[in-house]
């Protein structure tokens, strides 16, 4: 009894004294940070001896081991001989929990029967997006569900912004972000939606042009890719 006590506070000590470093590395950091930008997380990478900093942009910050180090930038793999970025996989985790926590009204076309749901950056004013749209049946068809969410690219005071609020506010949105990529009309609309917050998140995530698919990992596929040839993505 006494020595599994005793084990049980070298667990909690540890515990403890853990939360202490990790409150120490947040406050050392947010010292460097400019105004309003503020340590989000702190993970420890055992692959790369190193600490994760997530201060809420798609870029992280990396800090060595020592506490007193911080690197900005990229982080390469060599083992392999070659330059492989590990940095791409911290973006991906960024994207996918960021998706999940923020929740936001997507304008959906799900596959009977699905395999994989992609996350779909648009603009209805995009010539690729409307290309993309217009071949929607067949990424259906493969089993790849899309989920649309808004990004005018020429931002949120634009015409194109005011039509995509139209869309996400209609009755048939589905139909109505069909209309607008083929370049039809459809009635104006406005009321409360979350479009510029759409827009917002897709500048947080890295998206600097549409269409921009995240798969359900949070990795990004920039621009249109034929249906076929997203299905052997998908299945890599």
């Amino acid at each position: 009894m006494k020595n599994l006590f005793l084990v049980f506070a070298f667990i909690t000590f540890d515990i403890f004294a853990e939360k202490d470093d990790m409150q120490d590395l947040t406050n050392k950091i947010n010292l460097i940070l400019p105004d309003g930008i503020k340590v989000q997380d702190i993970s420890f990478s055992d692959e790369r001896n190193l600490y994760v900093i997530n201060v809420g942009d798609i870029q992280p910050i990396y800090m060595l081991p020592d506490g007193e180090h911080v690197i900005l930038g990229d982080i390469f793999n060599i083992s392999e001989g070659e330059a492989q970025s590990t940095t791409e996989k911290d973006k991906d985790i960024f994207r996918k929990n960021k998706l999940i926590t923020s929740n936001l009204e997507t304008i959906d076309f799900l596959a009977k029967k699905e395999k994989y749901s992609l996350t779909v950056f648009t603009d209805v004013d995009c010539g690729f997006c409307r290309k993309f749209h217009n071949e929607i049946d067949q990424y259906n068809n493969l089993g790849i569900s899309i989920k649309y969410l808004a990004f005018p690219r020429a931002g949120i005071d634009s015409e194109s912004y005011t039509k995509m609020v139209s869309a996400w506010c209609s009755d048939q949105a589905d139909l109505s972000i069909t209309l607008l990529k083929d370049n039809k009309s459809i009635p104006s609309n406005s009321c409360e939606n979350s479009v510029a917050e759409q827009f917002e998140l897709g500048r947080t995530l890295g998206i600097t042009g549409t269409p921009a698919l995240i798969t359900q990992s949070g990795k990004l596929l920039p621009g249109y890719v034929p249906a076929q040839e997203l299905l052997m993505l998908l299945q890599k």
